[in-house]
């Protein structure tokens, strides 16, 4: 993992664009070849259901986005045709970032019992031309604790200015997505397996063992909630706010949260201790030498949640990085609760990070770039509204694609906007 002031410190400016509905070209100076023009087909992975929608032959009405990684960020949109399938002309070849979302209309439902429900899938992948790129639906699943919100550190002075020295205000939002009561107690979160893939760590294919282990997540950065079993309590539809530090930092500067009032804060061995906030210990391996202040809040290498594991217990390993001496463990696969992951879509990063995976795909399939939340503290990522549970509560979207699942929205710590 990168020093989070280093990490900050080198962020360059990146653009967000979006199309009209078509097909927007990757390089429209050039008149369409046939030889630069591949297919995307998506399909669920629910075969049942795909007949039960009518979907056989493809997804239609997906949006379906992609990005040329080593190209600065744009991401590209545009709409599967009724057999599921799009085609995109005068591509360049190279690595590229494809997601597909599509989320049932009202007159859709019959299949699902009225229900409405999302689908999405992601990869990143070398585009060879002429080519198909295939992706795979999987549905949302509910009935599980999930990260619903995530405030990373940026600039609060707007764009142009430097990034400050105070960093303390990031945190993230838990939301019960069940029917039933959830405890939090001695639950752990924490980050995934640490690699570099220019070299200087691991090569993707180095540390691909590693990061898409079936076993698990492997992990050395991990903080643990109190309790001792049934002392925190979350009901259904209720949220719980965790604070790097549980303090009003609107007082350093008028665009920063106050989180005084957060339910948990993480705990390190420099920071302002709210003693109204109960702490979150680091459990993991290896404690985080650079603040002092607990685990940075960037889950460029999966942030995950996981149920009440002993982390004492779990067999330790040095792995063949960093010089091989540091202690990893494995978070137990059947434990992971959550997982969400982000990057910075610019050629910069690209070049250190360029692995197809961050984790397995079985938790996480593509990450959410990051943009405008380092130029705007009073915005964050936020999980998307699908529909309304069973107990008149919103039910957030969970399709294991954080591309897909995440939206960028107005601060609101302890709030779902329904």
């Amino acid at each position: 993992m990168r020093p989070f002031g280093v990490f900050v410190a080198i962020m360059s400016l990146v653009l967000f664009g979006c199309d009209t509905p078509g097909v927007r070209l990757i390089d429209p100076e050039v008149d369409p070849d046939p030889g630069r023009t591949i297919t995307v087909t998506a399909q669920l992975e629910d075969e049942t259901l795909a007949e039960a929608l009518g979907w056989e032959l493809g997804v239609p009405g997906a949006t379906i986005s992609y990005h040329r990684l080593l190209d600065e960020f744009v991401v590209y949109t545009a709409e599967t045709d009724s057999n599921g399938e799009l085609r995109i002309e005068n591509m360049l070849p190279g690595h590229y970032r494809f997601a597909a979302h599509r989320v049932l209309r009202g007159d859709e439902t019959e299949p699902t019992d009225g229900q409405v429900r999302a689908f999405g899938d992601g990869v990143t992948v070398l585009v060879e031309l002429p080519q198909e790129v295939r992706l795979s639906l999987r549905a949302d699943r509910a009935g599980s604790l999930v990260v619903s919100e995530v405030q990373y550190g940026g600039r609060y002075e707007g764009p142009g200015s430097s990034f400050p020295d105070y960093l303390w205000f990031t945190y993230f939002e838990l939301y019960n997505n069940a029917d039933t009561t959830i405890y939090l107690d001695r639950m752990l979160w924490g980050q995934g397996f640490l690699y570099n893939a220019n070299g200087a760590a691991a090569s993707c294919g180095e540390s691909a063992p590693y990061r898409n282990d079936p076993d698990g997540i492997w992990a050395w950065y991990i903080h643990q909630f109190p309790g001792s079993g049934s002392e925190y309590p979350l009901p259904p539809g209720q949220t719980a706010v965790v604070a790097l530090d549980g303090v009003d930092h609107s007082v350093v500067h008028p665009n920063l949260p106050d989180l005084s009032g957060a339910d948990f804060e993480l705990e390190g061995r420099a920071d302002a201790d709210n003693p109204d906030v109960p702490n979150m210990p680091e459990v993991g391996p290896f404690q985080n030498p650079y603040w002092g202040h607990g685990v940075p809040l960037e889950c460029s290498n999966g942030c995950f949640l996981a149920q009440a594991v002993d982390v004492e217990l779990l067999a330790r390993q040095r792995l063949p990085f960093l010089g091989g001496t540091f202690d990893w463990v494995v978070i137990p696969i059947e434990s992971i609760l959550d997982v969400v992951t982000t990057d910075i879509w610019n050629p910069s990063y690209d070049e250190t990070t360029p692995c197809a995976t961050k984790v397995q795909r079985s938790l996480d399939r593509l990450e959410k770039p990051l943009h405008d939340v380092y130029y705007d503290v009073s915005i964050t990522m936020q999980r998307r509204v699908l529909r309304t549970g069973p107990g008149g509560f919103p039910l957030l979207q969970d399709v294991g694609v954080s591309f897909a699942d995440f939206i960028v929205a107005a601060r609101s710590p302890g709030w779902i906007e329904p």
